[in-house]
Order: C-alpha cells, then sequence, then structure tokens
C-alpha cells in the first residue's frame, strides 16, 4: 500500500489522509516529515567521521655506497558515513534515522603495507673494491653503475557491496544506498589470487551465495565496505639502472633503463560485484601492466 497513490480507494479506506490540500503523491511519501519534496540533499549535513590507527616501523640505513629504507604499516581506516562526504561515491546513508549501521572500513583501508627503498653504487671500477686498478676503457665499462628499487606489498582495496535493484520501493522511500544482506557463507570461495583468471568462468575470487538482494521494502545488512570483501593484494617491484661516464670536469654522460613490474606479474583483479550479474565473484582484468623498459641517454653539463 505504501506504494499507492494518496487518492486510491485503499489508501482512503485504510484512513489515510492527505497532509495538505493539493498532495498527490504516495501514500509513502505523505508520511515522510517533509511530504512536499521528493528528496531533500544534505550538502553540509556534518555526519561523517573517520578513525585511523596504525602501527608504523621503519628502519633506514646509509653506508657509502648502499641506502636502504624499509617501512611497514599496519593499520585500520574507520569511517561513520565518511566514504560519501569525502569522496560522494553513493555510500550515503541507507536510513538516516539509523546512522549506526553507517560505521565501516574506509575504501582508504589498507591494512598492511610494505615499502623497500635502496640504491646501490655497484663496487666495480676506478676507486672501487674490484676493478679498482682498472684502466680508462675497462673503468668505462665497469664503472659508475647503480641500481636502484622501489616495491611495494599491501592489501587489496575494499570492494563497494551494494543491491542492485531498488529494493525500498520506487516513491516510498528515497535513499541513495541500496545495500545487499549477508546470508553467514563464506564470502571466499578458496580460489587463490595466482589462480584467478578472466576467461575461465571456473575462478571466482567471492561466493555469491554469501550475499542476497534484500526483499521489498526491506533495508540491507551488509555495510557498503566489508573488510573481507576487497581486491586481491597487490605486489609491485620497479628497478633501475643507471650509467654515469664522465666525460669533461664538469660534463658527463647518463644511460638509464627504468623497468616497472620488473618481475612481469600477472596480478588480476577488479572483481565483479554485481550481485545480478551471472560472472559475480571473478576478476575483469589485471591490475597492473606488464613489465615495461624504457630507456633513455642524457647529457649533463
Amino acid at each position: 500500500m505504501l506504494g499507492l497513490n494518496i487518492n486510491d480507494p485503499q489508501v482512503a479506506a485504510a484512513g489515510f489522509k492527505k497532509p495538505y490540500d493539493t498532495f498527490a503523491g504516495t501514500l509513502a511519501q505523505s508520511l515522510r516529515p517533509y511530504p512536499q519534496y521528493n528528496n531533500i540533499i544534505h550538502t553540509y549535513l556534518g555526519t561523517g567521521g573517520t578513525t585511523y590507527n596504525s602501527f608504523q616501523a621503519k628502519v633506514e640505513k646509509r653506508y657509502s655506497a648502499l641506502n636502504v629504507l624499509a617501512s611497514y604499516t599496519w593499520s585500520k581506516n574507520i569511517e561513520l558515513n565518511g566514504s560519501y562526504t569525502q569522496t560522494g561515491n553513493g555510500t550515503a546513508p541507507q536510513d538516516q534515522y539509523n546512522l549506526k549501521p553507517e560505521k565501516y572500513i574506509s575504501i582508504q583501508d589498507y591494512p598492511h603495507v610494505g615499502n623497500l627503498v635502496y640504491t646501490y653504487d655497484l663496487p666495480f671500477g676506478k676507486g672501487r673494491k674490484f676493478l679498482g686498478g682498472a684502466n680508462s676503457i675497462v673503468n668505462g665499462i665497469v664503472g659508475g653503475w647503480t641500481i636502484a628499487g622501489i616495491q611495494q606489498y599491501r592489501s587489496g582495496n575494499p570492494l563497494l557491496l551494494g543491491a542492485p535493484v531498488n529494493t525500498l520501493g520506487t516513491g516510498v522511500l528515497f535513499t541513495a544506498a541500496l545495500r545487499a544482506s549477508t546470508t553467514g557463507q563464506e564470502f571466499s570461495t578458496g580460489i587463490d589470487r595466482t589462480t584467478l583468471d578472466p576467461n575461465d568462468p571456473s575462478k571466482r575470487y567471492y561466493n555469491r551465495a554469501a550475499f542476497a538482494v534484500p526483499g521489498a521494502y526491506r533495508f540491507g545488512t551488509a555495510s557498503p565496505y566489508l573488510n573481507s570483501f576487497r581486491n586481491p593484494p597487490l605486489f609491485t617491484e620497479a628497478l633501475s639502472l643507471v650509467k654515469r661516464v664522465k666525460l669533461f670536469e664538469r660534463a658527463d654522460l647518463e644511460y638509464r633503463a627504468d623497468i616497472s613490474n620488473v618481475l612481469n606479474r600477472t596480478s588480476f583483479g577488479g572483481i565483479n560485484v554485481n550481485l545480478n550479474d551471472p560472472n559475480f565473484g571473478r576478476a575483469t582484468g589485471a591490475m597492473q601492466g606488464p613489465r615495461i623498459i624504457q630507456m633513455a641517454l642524457r647529457l649533463n653539463f
């Protein structure tokens, strides 16, 4: 009955009346605090908030030829209606009268992040440990090399989960957020991230049976972001190889090769989270590109 027009005989028979004489909406709209409006947008409502807690460790060591910086962060980033207010990505409150369920992990939550940064001047050539007495030709070949690298290993980003249809009824509840529900089954299918294949329908990262679309006029029970519902973790390595040759007192020639995704990892992700799609739980593509090598030659003077 909530979706029926206020002038419908069934509504009148149930004893409901118009909130004002010219009202012509649904019964549901007539029962709202401001029935004259279809929607009210709270641009500066001020209900959002964030909490970030972390353990951070860093080790740094500098030698004459080697510099190493390693860091690790274990953290939890929680938001109260925060993703909506900060990024506008559609995670508005499901029920403005009940904001407690709106406390969930942030879209920017990465529980584990490890970084390794280093540079190393290779010990070959004039003045170095090996071939220190080399002539100018040999020194020009083996000397002046530096290796630098950046490596990062982190948890996957949270995935936005929502109901794919308006289960609250058109014209009944005006809400931007349509949430799914959980059924109690395990989210994960047990498929390892290294075996994911977008071309193989049997390789599903998440279990569709773990989620359900709520019934008509019911709110979903799941938060938009769940701690155990993420893209697979991402491992990246980049390496640079630099060679410097002294030409004159104030001039040198620099050759460098920059390599991204050094190990050429194929990390599939972009998990399909559409509950109405038969491909739910499958990876849609690679989260990083293939190995790329760029080379450059530069004269510094």
